[in-house]
């Protein structure tokens, strides 16, 4: 018997985005069509200036495609985005209120003191709940951003631009755990990210970039052991894959992977 595939969130077909830059027309998005599924959690990789931040800003409103249509629900979106969180790579510039506490409200006014407090302890900044937000750790102030858009309940799909760069690994192993849980309430996840071990610990698709147009989408395991399209996308082969290789194992992106095949 056939699974039927969850119906789309949020679909793109035929974005282009251009720009006129010394008399030249440069085509940062070229043709680009996407499909992210309800309850989807995919990862948005590939090198520098592949277009993967003009497509983040597209989606989330900040900047307009020059052709090509964006459906939500299967309705055309417009200039509406009330469905979708976006976390800025720069994160520090969307903490605008006095108190952690005010952070996580101003968007949800509707939120008991109840709920409140089981976001405080998921995102585990509980005790600085009176604080001001800038004044916390880098990785502290990136939870309150993230907790803020999963505090606005109408949020069914979060835009996460880059938001491992600059953690450390307790900070990336809360991150983690914050968006399993953030899944788990049914959200819609799309991240940018250079980081291969979190997509693929993550991820349920990678979604590769370069100059503008996908050059590959998969499954983690079929993108991050496809060394073809690790060059194409700019991207460094794991580790797992280097040491499955000289171990003459299966190919092997994770090291509970190859622990399957060495114990």
């Amino acid at each position: 018997m056939e699974t039927k595939e969850a119906p789309s969130t949020i679909r793109l077909r035929g974005i282009r985005k251009l720009y006129q830059i010394g008399g030249e027309t440069l085509a940062a998005l070229d043709g680009i069509d996407l499909d992210i599924r309800r309850g989807e959690f995919a990862a948005l990789m590939g090198p520098s200036g592949s277009g993967k931040s003009t497509l983040m800003n597209i989606l989330s409103g900040l900047e307009e495609p020059s052709s090509g249509e964006i459906l939500i629900h299967g309705k055309s979106i417009g200039k509406r985005r009330e469905y979708i969180g976006y976390m800025l790579q720069e994160a520090d510039l969307m903490l605008l209120n006095d108190s952690v506490r005010e952070e996580l409200l101003w968007n949800n006014k509707t939120m008991t003191e109840k709920e409140l407090d089981i976001l405080l302890h998921k995102l585990h900044v509980y005790h600085y709940r009176d604080d001001f937000p800038l004044a916390l750790s880098k990785g502290q102030r990136l939870r309150v951003v993230l907790g803020a858009l999963l505090s606005r309940r109408d949020n069914e799909l979060l835009l996460l631009d880059e938001p491992t760069t600059g953690q450390d690994q307790k900070s990336l192993e809360n991150l983690s755990i914050l968006l399993s849980y953030a899944a788990e309430q049914g959200k819609t996840i799309f991240f940018c990210t250079h980081d291969i071990e979190l997509a693929s610990s993550l991820a349920d698709r990678i979604f590769v970039l370069a100059q503008g147009h996908f050059v590959a989408v998969g499954a983690p395991h079929e993108i991050f052991s496809n060394k073809e399209v690790l060059r194409m996308g700019g991207l460094s082969m794991p580790p797992m894959l280097a040491l499955s290789e000289y171990l003459g194992i299966d190919p092997c992106i994770t090291v509970k992977e190859v622990m399957r095949h060495v114990l």
